[in-house]
Formats: structure tokens, C-alpha cells, sequence
């Protein structure tokens, strides 16, 4: 369980730091490129730290899995994939959800975290979970949005980001197993 916790406070901790004055310092220091750089693998390997420990906690059951949520998680994350994907790209979708990126990890991790009921689930999911609302919330009363007003969307960027949701859900599903040592439905 420490190796899960200490990846996910690599993660947060990079994900906290430009919402802090150690942004100005790091910047001044390091440059633009170089401080998007660091902070890019500091969560990269907060992420994978998570995941080799998320790995190798033993399954012990906090809550019992909800019945629904198996089936709800096989059927929605194609919609966390989509919006993920819609995120880096000038699509509709980006542009009617304020924040699709924040919105498809946040589906993702409750749909996860009821799925499993795991401790080491309710941690790691829970705490995307979590992260995804604040940052939704503060994005929001910041009035961030990622979409360019005015400007013309062609509508093959929503066809790519949809395409390339179901790709990577189709990749993760067949990948899922071997990744996360989890079964898809157990």
C-alpha cells in the first residue's frame, strides 16, 4: 500500500505545484519547456509508481462491489475515452463540456471505484475521483474553459476523438489484465 500512496503523492504534488507560489520559482529557474518537462515526468512517474503499487496490494474488500456498476463501467468508459480524447482536440464536444478531460477521468474513477470496492481501489480511484471534482470546480470558478469562442470547429475532429476513444477503450480492454493485474469481470 505505500508504493500506491507515494505514487499518488508524486502525482498530486505535480499536479498541485503550478497552484502554488513554487510555480514563479520553478519557472524562473528552469524555463517554460524545461518546467513543463519536469512537471510532465514527475506525474508520469507518479502515475506509473501508483499503478505498480495499486499492482501489488492484495485484493481485500472495503465494500462489496455494486452489481450495476460492472456492467456500467464496461458501457461508459468508451464515454471517458471519448472525452479524454475530445480534450486534445478542437471538437464540439470540447467545446459544449467545459472541462473533458477532467469529465472522463472523473467518469472513469467512479465507474472503477464502485466497480471494485477494493482498498487499494477505493484509494486510487477515490482519489481521482476527488481530484477531478476540484478540478472541475476550481477551473470553473477561475472561468476556465478550453474552448476558443468564435472560432470554426470542423466536425472531423469530433469523428477522431470519438474514433480514437474507442480505440484506446478496445486497446485497455485487451490490454487490462496484463496492465492492472485485474480481471475485467471477476
Amino acid at each position: 500500500m505505500t508504493i500506491l500512496l507515494l505514487g499518488l503523492a508524486i502525482f498530486y504534488v505535480a499536479h498541485l505545484v503550478p497552484a502554488t507560489p513554487v510555480r514563479a520559482s520553478l519557472l524562473a529557474s528552469l524555463g517554460e519547456n524545461k518546467y513543463k518537462l519536469v512537471i510532465t515526468l514527475a506525474s508520469f512517474v507518479g502515475l506509473i509508481v501508483a499503478v505498480i503499487g495499486y499492482k501489488q496490494v492484495p485484493v481485500e474488500y472495503v465494500f462489496a462491489p455494486k452489481p450495476w456498476a460492472r456492467a456500467a463501467a464496461l458501457h461508459g468508459m468508451p464515454l471517458a475515452f471519448i472525452l479524454l480524447a475530445s480534450a486534445h482536440m478542437p471538437t464540439h464536444i470540447r467545446k459544449w463540456v467545459r472541462h473533458p478531460m477532467m469529465l472522463g477521468v472523473l467518469i472513469w474513477s467512479l465507474l472503477h471505484y464502485f466497480a471494485n470496492g477494493e482498498r487499494a481501489a477505493v484509494w486510487f480511484f477515490g482519489s481521482f475521483a476527488v481530484y477531478a471534482v476540484f478540478a472541475i470546480v476550481s477551473g470553473t470558478m477561475r472561468g476556465q474553459s478550453i474552448a476558443k469562442p468564435g472560432k470554426v470547429i470542423a466536425w472531423k475532429f469530433d469523428l477522431m476523438a470519438i474514433a480514437g476513444g474507442i480505440i484506446l477503450y478496445g486497446a485497455v480492454m485487451a490490454a487490462h489484465g496484463w496492465l492492472f493485474n485485474r480481471a475485467l469481470i471477476g
